[in-house]
């Protein structure tokens, strides 16, 4: 895995630049972005998890002899990359069940073009393949099918490498007339690249910041150490001292000194009363004196304390 190395921040100016070309600027990791190098690194992770099952979702790329070329993980909008443009594109949304974590996976026109392709039993790539304006129904339909399978992708490879539990949530059509130009929120995202002849084709992933951060938080701490079970049972066999105190009382040295056989010592506690039960050095009970089977004995009257 590759660390990106310098990340990037989405500017506000990309309103009079257009989509056709990059709107970032650096983002300073000695500052307040530092902490999420740890996530941009698992993005990293995930986007080539998420190739390894595209290539089996998608199997013309093998015979187009496509690759998937990951870019350098970003902080910002997908749409402000060079790659994104104005004719159609697929986004597949995912969200976390009774979470907030999201994620997405954006096909753009020049990908749609070759997936359709491929799908369609193509082995070579056609020189700047292309999609008209809007997607026939017919394209929607396949594009959707494949796009789904595409987010279940992405679904494993999330659950996989940070271990968070997304589903895929929808998925819709943008640019056109009449078709959803939507909302791409900000977050963490990547760009594959199908590598190839013709024009750039990408798919980029984008990732809820605060939810890839804090899943790396969380799989950084070091797991509980179970202890062998065998050690558990061994415990129960494992002798305790239980003691019953029947009284205690304090006298000076020089009678402890004159003390003979045969002298009567008076404790302070009477006989109806109950003595505390320590077990291991710590009172638990409170017991009272009976006799068992011949034998001095104690029963058990209340917990100490309550």
């Amino acid at each position: 895995m590759k660390n990106a190395a310098r990340p990037h921040l989405a500017s506000s100016g990309s309103d009079e630049r257009g989509l056709g070309q990059s709107a970032v600027r650096t983002v300073d990791l000695t500052g307040s972005h530092r902490h999420l190098r740890a996530a941009l690194a698992a993005l990293s992770t995930v986007a080539e998890s998420f190739g390894r099952g595209a290539r089996r979702t998608l199997p013309f790329l093998l015979r187009q002899r496509l690759r998937l070329k990951m870019g350098e993980p970003a902080i910002g909008n997908p749409r402000e990359t060079a790659s994104a443009e104005s004719g159609p594109s697929y986004m597949v949304l995912l969200s976390e069940p009774g979470g907030n974590a999201w994620a997405s996976l954006t096909l753009n026109g020049r990908c749609l073009a070759r997936v359709l392709e491929g799908s369609l039993g193509n082995s070579q790539v056609s020189e700047g393949a292309s999609l008209g304006a809007t997607l026939t129904l017919a394209q929607r339909v396949l594009i959707a099918k494949i796009a789904q399978r595409l987010g279940q992708d992405l679904v494993e490879a999330v659950r996989k490498e940070t271990r968070l539990e997304l589903v895929v949530s929808g998925g819709k059509a943008i640019g056109g007339e009449d078709e959803d130009e939507g909302e791409m929120a900000e977050g963490l995202y990547v760009e594959l690249s199908l590598e190839g002849e013709g024009d750039p084709a990408s798919i980029i992933l984008c990732i809820s910041a605060e939810a890839l951060d804090e899943a790396v938080r969380e799989s950084d701490e070091p797991d509980v150490v179970r202890g062998d079970p065998r050690i558990a049972e061994a415990l129960g066999d494992v002798e305790v001292p239980l003691v019953a105190e029947l009284g205690r009382l304090s006298l000076g040295l020089r009678r402890v000194m004159g003390l003979q056989v045969g002298q009567i010592l008076r404790l302070p506690t009477l006989v109806e009363n109950p003595v505390p039960l320590t077990i291991g050095g710590v009172r638990k009970f409170q017991v009272a004196p009976v006799t068992s089977r011949g034998q001095l004995a104690v029963q058990i009257v209340s917990r100490h304390g309550s």
